[in-house]
């Protein structure tokens, strides 16, 4: 934690510090899926890969790796 207080968190929660004191996380793909401000308790969710879907068929066409790469 910020404070030097212990917290535990998953494995593969590793932040980057931004040039402008920020925090975010990437995905597999390197996608930013979380980002916190330099001020910040906590991370903000980034990445939505479904929200430009509107139908069925578009989200059928979508590959299983992007559904799965929010990790």
């Amino acid at each position: 934690m910020p404070d030097g207080s212990p917290c535990e968190v998953p494995e593969w929660f590793s932040p980057e510090t931004l040039s402008d004191g920020s925090k975010v996380l990437y995905n597999s793909e390197g996608h930013i899926i979380a980002k916190m401000s330099r001020n910040g308790y906590y991370f903000g969710s980034m990445y939505h890969p479904l929200e430009n879907i509107d139908t069925v068929e578009e989200l059928r066409k979508l590959d299983e790796k992007v559904l799965c790469s929010s990790l």
